[in-house]
């Protein structure tokens, strides 16, 4: 017993040594690693280290230490990236460094930061390419997305500025150097052409030079508010004139004849050199559409040379563009099965000869008498050999007086086996072919036939012949514009059943090949696999060799029967996947659709386009609000400019002098007047609060400062609604530059000022913050005492104090996890993510996408609302139209409700079309149990399909 107690000690001993010498080994790894600079892995090792021994605290302070020094480093690493403006890599070292280090705020902000520079540069990219391709309304759109993003992009602001300077009015490709702007209004009854002509040279400042053909004749006009632009239109269309531009101050004027457009016209050349379009059926196409003077066909080069006027010219070249397009290609993977199976079985008692001869032999000789009158020679065939009959191998059965009689005796074999037998035959060819052409497909073997004829001049004339034994198949693709195709497929299985020899000095063989066919059309999805069975081919025989009456005999009968059981099966199945190698390529819109002018004026411009008016494009964001009134607001902002001696009476007076100054500050309901913006007007964004009266959003300086009536846009006023009363404050000072009533019509409620209305739109814009109770309804309070006016700040004192508000929920951010880049035709997943969420019970929110380059796959629930193990509900329904993926879920356990950061949904899309696609959130509604919102800052981001 004393014995046994120190060896369990010593073991002990050894355990524990052991263990501490495993984790002072891989403690000794980390650290190497870390020392080499390897702090990724060091760091993985610290934790593997300190999670197995957590009582060593040498262990845990080692791992702190290794997860600040890795998220620093690669928080390092992502600002060198965005300095290089490699967004992608700084935006995966930001969120690396985030994902170490959660309490690293700056990486996700740096995070956030380098993301909604990528998807800014992303659409700038976009927008540069489109005012390359001469798309300028595509590139405006496309910069506005990167000002969204990155209101301070200074590349995208120059590049939009750019392209509304651009928007001068030009003539024939020239920028007329007008003497002003302004509206024109013209009225005119009974006037001399050239008078009219002579006026409107006097409102733009360009010269025009008459022909000599050109009548003076009178006419009558009315236009009002036109551009010089219009107006040219208007007077050359109705007199049927032309014009020349010589520059870009003077135009000559001439009768549209076909003499003088043979004088003044010029003509362009231009060679079209095409891919994929053949050059005869090109001229053929020009040739209906458009009535071209001059066009020869290049077939070396496969081109078109064309000769006519530019505006000709330039239909024919969109014609071309949107013809002239790659074909489409398919790869099709084929699977041919052929499955065969054989099963024999064979029992019983089996004859040789089912028959017995006789024959009797003369006295003193051993030859039969014959059984005919000629010579014959008789032998017997056992075993596929031939064996000579003699008395010595039949049977004698009697002798009298020298004669002797002999008898056959059959071999007799007793059966009892069977066999199986199965076998597999597969050809698995891929074959591309192009949209709308043949592919064939053969797999066997080209079996020779002979046969033979006697020409009349005799001998023997001997022909072979190969036939094609194996699997064929024909296919025939139409691949169409939704990525699915129809394929027009033929299939055909041949095999050889049986082969015999006919005829003896030239023999011919003769050969029967089995056949079955399968034509038919379907139509399948990019990657469906379609699986054609049932061509079966089931035989089955039975046949019985027995012996007369001993076969018939009831139980005993098999004991003298031969029986053969044979069932042969073979089964067909085809299974074709189509995989779009290059899908059909439609041209882009403009391009597909276009004005082609009058039937004898051919024009890629619509006729007087110039009245046809763009809408404006929505104002971008320069860059988020201030929360001080500029100075000399109007009375909307009065509130923020109460006296800092007072700051708790403002919020208590002004709701009860709000009644009085609605009216007022809202009564005009007709139209206000606000400038065109030169640039994109500077999107207004929410104020912080500031304690403990919060001011609005300044107005910009481009609503308040008065603009010429060229200028001018009517645009609706808001109509006035008894929810959110204006607050009334004492009239400010005007400012430099303003109207002269704008400030008086605020309190009398004039609706002549062009400024009186402007407070009320630009309060409606900016949501006020949730301590700005003046702005908005206010909470239910005791009403003021009638001395509690805005003229009079003293009146604080009397105010009755307002009832506590509940503490405001956490806002929840609403992120994507999604690749940067993918392929066409590639699937691939976009997460939705919540951060900072705190008892969420229900989630509802729409996914918004580009539904020209994007697809929804499916849609799966996310992990995040059903944690402690609660069931989900979860809803989805996809408008592919619009581009929007309506999204809900719900926890249905009774419980708080789900906290933290994790994901809410999985969403997997397809790229069907090039470009930058935009992936938002739209319509969010997070809620508690209690139906009270989350204030919810969804953040967009972009995907670009190459």
């Amino acid at each position: 017993m004393h014995s046994i107690r120190p060896i369990s000690i010593l073991m002990l001993a050894t355990l524990l040594l052991s263990g501490c010498t495993a984790g002072r080994t891989a403690f000794s790894k980390a650290q190497k690693l870390e020392s080499e600079g390897n702090l990724d892995a060091a760091l993985v090792k610290y934790a593997e280290v300190a999670s197995a021994h957590p009582e060593v605290g040498e262990y845990r302070v080692r791992l702190l230490s290794a997860t600040d020094a890795a998220a620093k480093v690669h928080f390092k690493k992502g600002e060198a990236f965005l300095v290089l403006k490699n967004y992608d890599d700084a935006l995966r070292e930001f969120q690396s460094a985030y994902g170490i280090d959660p309490t690293l705020v700056e990486a996700k902000l740096q995070a956030d930061a380098a993301l909604r520079l990528r998807n800014a540069q992303t659409y700038y990219l976009e927008g540069a390419q489109f005012e390359k391709d001469r798309k300028p309304r595509e590139a405006m759109v496309a910069f506005q997305h990167a000002l969204e993003f990155v209101p301070e992009h200074l590349q995208a602001k120059e590049s939009l500025e750019r392209l509304f300077i651009a928007k001068r009015q030009k003539l024939d490709g020239y920028e007329l150097n007008l003497k002003s702007t302004k509206p024109i209004t013209l009225k005119f009854k009974d006037a001399k052409l050239k008078e009219i002509f002579s006026i409107l040279s006097q409102l733009s400042g360009i010269n025009f030079v008459f022909d000599d053909a050109v009548k003076d004749v009178n006419i009558s006009l009315f236009l009002e508010n036109a551009t010089f632009q219009q107006a040219m239109e208007i007077i050359t269309g109705m007199q049927k004139l032309g014009k020349k531009v010589l520059n870009e101050s003077t135009i000559i004027i001439y009768p549209k004849t076909p003499e003088k457009l043979k004088q003044y016209e010029e003509l362009f050349l231009q060679t079209f050199y095409l891919n994929k379009l053949d050059a005869k059926k090109a001229v053929n196409l020009v040739r209906t559409m458009l009535q071209v003077k001059k066009i020869y066909v290049n077939e070396e080069l496969n081109a078109l040379v064309i000769r006519d006027s530019p505006e000709v010219i330039e239909v024919a070249r969109k014609i071309l563009e949107a013809n002239d397009v790659p074909d489409a290609e398919v790869l099709l993977e084929v699977e041919v099965f052929e499955l065969s199976k054989e099963n024999a079985a064979t029992f019983g008692l089996l004859l040789s000869r089912y028959a017995v001869s006789a024959a009797v032999t003369p006295p003193g000789s051993s030859s039969f008498l014959a059984d005919t009158l000629g010579a014959v020679t008789t032998t017997a065939a056992t075993g596929g050999t031939t064996t000579p009959v003699s008395p010595t191998n039949l049977l004698n059965f009697f002798a009298y007086r020298g004669y002797n009689g002999y008898l056959t005796v059959p071999n007799a074999t007793f059966n009892f086996g069977k066999s199986l037998s199965n076998g597999e035959t597969l050809s698995n060819p891929k074959i591309r072919v192009k949209n709308r052409e043949k592919a064939k497909f053969n797999v066997g073997t080209r079996v020779p036939i002979t046969t033979t004829s006697s020409p009349s001049g005799g001998g023997v004339s001997v022909n072979v012949q190969y036939v094609d034994v194996g699997v064929k198949v024909n296919a025939e693709p139409t691949i169409q514009l939704n990525n699915e195709v129809s394929i027009k497929l033929g299939l055909e299985v041949s095999s050889i059943l049986s082969e015999k020899t006919i005829g003896t000095d030239q023999a011919t063989t003769v050969v029967t090949i089995g056949t079955r066919n399968l034509d038919t059309v379907l139509s399948l999805k990019d990657g469906e696999t379609s699986i054609i069975g049932g061509l079966i081919q089931k035989r089955d025989t039975e046949s019985k060799d027995k012996i007369f009456l001993l076969g018939d005999i009831p139980f005993l009968g098999s004991l003298f029967t031969n029986t053969t059981d044979r069932a042969d099966k073979t089964e067909l199945m085809l299974a074709i996947t189509p995989r779009i190698v290059r899908g059909v390529t439609v041209p882009e819109n403009d391009i597909a659709a276009f004005w082609s002018g009058r039937e004898d004026e051919p024009s890629s411009h619509k006729p007087y386009s110039s009245f046809a008016q763009e809408p404006e494009l929505p104002p971008v964001a320069d860059a988020p609000a201030a929360s001080a009134p500029p100075a000399g607001a109007p009375a909307a902002a009065a509130p923020a400019a109460a006296p800092a001696a007072a700051p708790a009476a403002a919020p208590a007076a002004a709701p009860a002098a709000a009644p009085a100054a609605a009216p007022a500050a809202r009564g005009r309901a007709g139209t206000m007047s606000v400038p065109k913006p030169k640039s994109p007007a500077p999107t207004t964004a929410p104020a912080p609060a500031p304690a403990p009266a919060p001011a609005p959003a300044p107005i910009p300086d481009e609503l308040t400062a008065p603009a010429p009536d060229s200028e001018m846009l009517e645009i609706p006023a808001p109509a006035p609604t008894p929810e959110t009363p204006a607050p009334t404050a004492p009239t400010p000072a005007p400012t430099p530059g303003a109207t002269p009533g704008a400030t008086s019509g605020a309190t009398s409620g004039a609706t002549s000022g062009a400024t009186t209305a402007e407070p009320t739109a630009v309060a409606k814009a900016v949501p006020a913050p949730p301590a700005a109770a003046p702005a908005a309804a206010p909470a239910p309070a005791p009403e003021a005492t009638p001395e509690a006016t805005p003229e009079a700040p003293a009146a604080s004192d009397s105010a009755a104090p307002q009832p506590k508000k509940a503490a405001p929920l956490p806002k929840i951010s609403l992120t994507l996890s999604m690749p940067s880049s993918v392929t066409l035709n590639e699937q691939f997943n976009v997460q939705v993510n919540a951060a900072g969420v705190s008892s969420l019970k229900n989630a509802v929110f729409n996914v918004t996408y580009d539904p020209t380059k994007l697809e929804v796959v499916t849609q799966s629930e996310g992990d995040f609302l059903k944690q402690s193990g609660s069931p989900v509900t979860f809803q989805a329904f996809a408008d592919r139209k619009k581009g929007e993926l309506w999204v809900s879920e719900s926890r249905v356990a009774a419980d708080g409700g789900a906290s933290g950061n994790g994901t809410l949904a999985t969403v997997m899309f397809k790229a069907i079309g090039k470009g930058a696609a935009g992936i938002g959130f739209a319509n969010t509604s997070f809620s508690t149990k209690d139906g009270d919102l989350f204030p919810v800052t969804p953040f967009k981001s972009v995907v670009e399909v190459k």
